[in-house]
């Protein structure tokens, strides 16, 4: 597999996209779904629903256009590692102070 890559790494990036989109659309069917079969037992529903339209939407586009939907989803990618590396690296922060406070208590 990781030849097939090296070789050919386009295929390999278009096969990914239409995983995602394939994903996106399974997981978007499955949530209009749970929210249809769910709405006397909830309220809000409707929020699943949406939800669930946009997961289907997104898995269309990125099926309809694979180029546009490989640099979306790149970006998508790229902004999340940093949001997400912003978060776990304040709250290494915060954590490392509340180690200093626990200590300083101990003593």
């Amino acid at each position: 597999m990781g030849l097939l890559t090296w070789v050919a790494p386009a295929l390999t990036a278009l096969t990914l996209l239409f995983y995602i989109a394939i994903w996106a659309v399974g997981t978007g069917v499955l949530e209009v779904t749970t929210a249809i079969r769910l709405r006397k037992q909830i309220q809000h529903e409707w929020f699943l629903a949406v939800a669930g339209f946009a997961s289907v939407a997104f898995g269309v586009l990125l099926m309809a256009r694979p180029d546009t939907g490989a640099l979306a989803v790149a970006w998508l990618i790229g902004g999340y590692a940093i949001v997400f590396g912003i978060a776990l690296s304040s709250l290494s922060f915060k954590l490392r102070s509340l180690a200093h406070r626990l200590e300083s208590h101990a003593v």
